[in-house]
């Protein structure tokens, strides 16, 4: 809804003309603009939650608690999905070269959506309402029970069960299959 807004905001609404003139030619947003970026955002919302929760689910099979997990799993997985949403909206903004009209509304309509997604909802909705629902995150599976002490949310280990580490370095050069 934000997204869409946005998009009507610049391209139904004289609020911008001043700054940007060129806009004051145009009277909305092209019919095609919005089914098709609503698909290639959910798509691609749908990768980044896949890859963040996929990620809290291996770290609480390992044995930590629903905050650690959640945690472990939005730290190791941040800089990567954020890293992926500034690509992704670099290479939408190459849309804006073109001379449609079209191909302009849905580079501005999926590089809000995707950094909206990335900065926002990966980084902040998903993970609070992980934290709020804890156990029904993984209904209806049945969970190990937790090794790590409640209130320590942030424990260093090795990616196999039952072996833990104290270097988030290790843990990385490992999982990297570096060393």
């Amino acid at each position: 809804a934000v997204t869409f807004g946005f998009t009507v905001l610049v391209y139904q609404t004289p609020l911008l003309h001043a700054a940007f003139p060129w806009l004051a030619k145009y009277n909305g947003l092209c019919y095609e603009v919005i089914p098709m970026a609503a698909c290639v955002a959910v798509a691609l919302g749908i990768d980044y939650d896949i890859f963040l929760i996929s990620r809290v689910a291996e770290f609480r099979m390992l044995g930590l608690s629903d905050s650690a997990s959640i945690s472990q799993g939005v730290a190791r997985t941040g800089g990567i999905i954020s890293g992926a949403g500034v690509i992704m909206s670099v290479a939408f903004s190459g849309l804006f070269f073109s001379d449609k009209l079209m191909h302009h509304q849905i580079a501005l309509t999926l590089i809000v959506s995707v950094l909206l997604d990335t900065f926002v909802v990966r980084t902040l909705l998903v993970p609070s309402l992980m934290f709020v629902a804890k156990g029904w995150n993984w209904w209806p599976r049945v969970m190990p029970e937790c090794e790590d002490p409640p209130g320590d949310l942030m424990v260093d280990f090795e990616l196999t069960p039952g072996a833990r580490r104290s270097s988030t370095a290790s843990f990385d050069s490992d999982w990297n299959g570096s060393g």
